[in-house]
C-alpha cells in the first residue's frame, strides 16, 4: 500500500477544491429566485472577465459579450464556455472554481467571490437565458401590479426598502411649488403663482401643475435639454466656427414641447421629415436635428474624411438619444457593454452613408422664407408664367421660387452634386479644400426633369483664372449617357486669382446643344481640370441659362428672373 503525503499547500488547495465542489453541488440543486443575465450575471462578467474576453480583447478566442460565442464550441479548446442547464459541464464554471492557479480565471487577479460563482452557476442551471438588452426590452406595465399600486413612488419605495432606505418626509408647500416651477420651467415661481398654490387645496393645488405646463417657459426649458442632446449650435465648429442660421429648428423644438407633440411624431419628423409623403415646411425644419454636425472648412483637409465624420456623428447621436445605447464604442470593436457587434455598427452606418457633407463653405441646401411683400410678388410672377408659358414650360409653385426660375438654373437648386464646392454666394466650382487630389476626383452637379424639346443651347455665366484650362462636359441622364456638349473656357478678369469667388467679370459663354434630345431628362454637369493646375484649372459657375427656340419669350422673361434673384437673395435662409 502506497501512502501519499500531502504538503500543507496541497492540502489547502485540495480542501478548497472540495469546498467548491460542495458549493457548486448545493448551488445547482437550489431552486432559488430566477437569475437575470443583465441584472445579476453581466455585472460580474463586466467586472472580472470582459476586459480579457470582450469586445477589445478576445483572449483564447473567447468573447463573453454575445450568447452565440459562449454556447458554441470555442475555436481554441473546442469546448463551449456554457452548456445551458448543466453548470458542471460548463467550462466557465470549471475555470472560475478550479484550485489550479494556472488554470483558474480570472488570471492574475483575485478569484471570484463565492456568491458570484453561485450566481453564474444558478443562472446556467436555469437555462442560461440571455435577456433582451434593457434599451430594447418591452416596458412592463406596473399599473396592475400584484404587490401594490403601480405608482412611481410605490416602485421607488419598494427598491429603497430592499436597501434599507426610506424616503424623506413630504416637503412643505413652499418647497414643493419651488421644485415644481424649477423642474417644469427652469425658473422660480412668481409671487402670484406661489400665493395661489399656498392657498389652494386638493385638485386646485394640482391645477398649478397644468398652469406651469401651459407657460411658454415650459417648452423653452425642456428644449434647452433636448438641444444639448441634438448638439445644437448657431456656429459650425472646428477651426473657424463661423455662423450658422439654424434658429428655426430651436423654435420648432420649443413649439413641439409646448404643443405636447406625441413622441412618435417628434421622432419621425426629426429623423425622416423630408421623406414623408405629405412633408411641409415644419417637417423639413425638424430634420435640422441631423444638420447640427460640425463643418470643417480648413484648407488642406480631406473632404471624405470629414464627410464620414459627419455620418458617424449622425449614427452615434441617433443611437444614444433614441435608444439609450452608446453605439460609438462599436466603431473599433464589438461593444464591451451593449449588445452590438462591430459588423452591426457598420450595417447601421450604411443607412446614413448617403449624404454630401464635404467641406462645403455654405450650408446648402437651405429653406428660404420670403417676406410677405415678396410672397405677393411671387404670386404675380406665377400668374404671369401660367398665363404666357409655352406648353413645354414646367409648372411652377409660388412658394418655391426655385421652380419659377426656369429656364435659368442656379447651382443652389441642383438636385445632386459631388465634390463640387458650393459657395455662400451661390457659385459652384471644382475647387476642393484638399487641392492635392483635385485631378483624381469627379466634380459634377445635376438638375433633374429638364425639358429637352426645343432646347438649342446653354448659356454658362462663369469665371476662371486660366485660359482654356478648365473644361465643362454635360451628360444626359447619367455620367455614361449621351454627351450634350464638351467645352473649355477662356480666361476672365478676376481680382481673386484663387478658389474664392472674389470679383469676377462673369461673362456668358453660349454652348450649342446637339439635336435629337426630347422629353424631360436629367443634365449632369462635370467640371474637369485636365491640367491639374490650381487655380488656373478651377471653373466658377454662377448661373446656367437654358436657351430654347422661343427667343421672344426669353427676352420678356429676363426681368422676371432679375426680380426672382433679388427676392431670393434677401430671403431668410435656414
Amino acid at each position: 500500500m502506497r501512502i501519499v503525503i500531502f504538503s500543507a499547500g496541497m492540502r489547502k488547495r485540495l480542501l478548497r477544491w472540495v469546498l467548491y465542489s460542495i458549493l457548486i453541488t448545493t448551488i445547482v440543486s437550489c431552486q432559488g429566485d430566477d437569475v437575470s443575465f443583465h441584472r445579476d450575471v453581466k455585472p460580474i462578467l463586466n467586472k472580472s472577465c470582459v476586459k480579457c474576453h470582450g469586445g477589445v480583447a478576445k483572449m483564447g478566442e473567447l468573447n463573453m459579450l454575445f450568447e452565440e460565442n459562449l454556447i458554441s464550441p470555442n475555436p481554441v479548446s473546442g469546448k463551449p464556455a456554457i452548456v445551458p442547464g448543466h453548470p458542471g459541464r460548463s467550462e466557465i464554471i470549471k475555470r472560475i472554481s478550479t484550485v489550479d492557479e494556472e488554470k483558474r480565471m480570472p488570471k492574475e487577479d483575485h478569484a471570484l467571490a463565492d456568491e458570484d460563482i453561485a450566481t453564474i452557476a444558478r443562472w446556467i442551471r436555469q437555462g442560461a437565458r440571455w435577456d433582451d438588452h434593457w434599451a430594447t426590452a418591452s416596458i412592463k406595465d406596473w399599473s396592475q401590479a400584484d404587490d401594490g399600486p403601480g405608482t412611481i413612488d410605490h416602485l421607488i419605495d419598494m427598491k429603497l426598502m430592499e436597501h434599507g432606505l426610506k424616503m424623506k418626509s413630504v416637503a412643505k408647500d413652499a418647497e414643493l411649488i419651488r421644485r415644481l416651477s424649477f423642474d417644469l420651467t427652469g425658473l422660480p415661481p412668481d409671487s402670484l403663482l406661489k400665493a395661489i398654490y399656498l392657498a389652494s387645496t386638493g385638485d386646485k393645488k394640482m391645477q398649478i401643475v397644468e398652469d406651469l405646463l401651459d407657460l411658454p417657459s415650459y417648452g423653452e426649458h425642456l428644449a434647452s435639454h433636448w438641444l444639448d442632446l441634438a448638439r445644437y449650435a448657431d456656429s459650425k465648429g472646428y477651426e473657424r466656427d463661423s455662423h450658422r442660421d439654424i434658429w428655426r429648428y430651436r423654435d420648432w423644438v420649443i413649439s413641439a414641447f409646448n404643443e405636447d407633440m406625441p413622441m412618435d411624431t417628434f421622432a419621425l419628423m426629426q429623423l425622416a421629415g423630408d421623406l414623408l409623403e405629405e412633408k411641409n415646411e415644419s417637417a423639413l425644419i425638424a430634420t435640422a436635428f441631423h444638420r447640427n454636425t460640425m463643418t470643417n472648412t480648413e484648407g488642406g483637409t480631406d473632404d471624405e474624411e470629414f464627410r464620414l465624420a459627419a455620418v458617424t456623428d449622425r449614427l452615434n447621436t441617433t443611437m444614444e438619444i433614441w435608444h439609450g445605447i452608446t453605439m460609438a464604442c462599436a466603431q473599433c470593436h464589438d461593444h464591451p457593454f451593449d449588445p452590438i457587434t462591430q459588423r452591426e455598427y457598420y450595417e447601421s452606418f450604411a443607412i446614413f452613408n448617403n449624404t454630401l457633407d464635404a467641406d462645403l463653405t455654405g450650408e446648402f441646401p437651405v429653406l428660404e422664407r420670403y417676406l410677405d411683400t415678396d410672397l405677393e410678388k411671387l404670386e404675380q410672377i406665377k400668374a404671369f408664367v401660367e398665363r404666357d408659358r409655352p406648353q413645354w414650360f414646367p409648372e411652377v409653385d409660388a412658394e418655391n421660387a426655385a421652380s419659377i426660375h426656369f429656364p435659368d438654373l442656379h447651382p443652389v437648386d441642383a438636385t445632386d452634386f459631388t465634390h463640387t464646392l458650393l459657395f455662400p454666394e451661390g457659385v459652384i466650382s471644382n475647387w476642393t479644400m484638399n487641392v492635392n487630389d483635385g485631378t483624381k476626383r469627379k466634380f459634377y452637379f445635376a438638375f433633374d426633369q429638364i425639358p429637352m424639346d426645343n432646347l438649342v443651347g446653354i448659356d454658362v455665366v462663369y469665371g476662371t483664372s486660366g485660359d482654356h484650362k478648365a473644361r465643362l462636359k454635360v451628360y444626359v441622364d447619367s455620367l455614361v449617357g449621351d454627351i450634350a456638349f464638351d467645352s473649355t473656357f477662356a480666361q476672365t478678369e478676376s481680382k481673386s486669382g484663387n478658389e474664392w469667388v472674389g470679383e469676377n467679370a462673369w461673362p456668358t459663354q453660349r454652348l450649342n446643344i446637339k439635336k435629337g434630345f426630347s422629353g424631360k431628362r436629367a443634365l449632369i454637369f462635370e467640371i474637369i481640370n485636365d491640367s491639374g493646375e490650381i487655380p488656373d484649372g478651377i471653373l466658377l459657375i454662377k448661373k446656367i441659362g437654358l436657351v430654347y427656340d422661343r427667343l421672344d419669350f426669353q427676352k420678356e422673361w429676363q426681368s422676371v428672373q432679375d426680380t426672382l434673384v433679388a427676392i431670393r437673395e434677401r430671403s431668410d435662409k435656414t
